[in-house]
């Protein structure tokens, strides 16, 4: 099983928008948490596009709603809310 904490580490933020390609074909992303607001950085596999889940914040422990889309201009971005939002 693959640790992601140790692929982040690998591949250092190399922009300033919060999204870096870590040359394994993921793509890491910013996100904030919508409960407690921590920064995280998740990896987005491009093959999973379209993609709604439900991932445990590292911090705080609650479930947030991920959704993987594809920006205007191409990239992947992940969309985040609560379980009591409508995404």
């Amino acid at each position: 099983m693959t640790d992601w904490q140790d692929v982040l580490e690998q591949y250092p933020d190399d922009d300033d928008n919060g999204s870096a390609s870590t040359g394994i074909g993921l793509i890491q992303q910013r996100i904030y948490c919508p409960y407690c607001g921590e920064r995280l950085d998740v990896l987005l596999d491009p093959q999973e596009l379209g993609l709604q889940y439900i991932e445990d914040c590292q911090v705080c422990c609650r479930p947030m709603t991920m959704l993987i889309s594809e920006a205007a201009n191409g990239e992947l971005e992940v969309s985040v809310w609560t379980s009591d939002e409508v995404g």
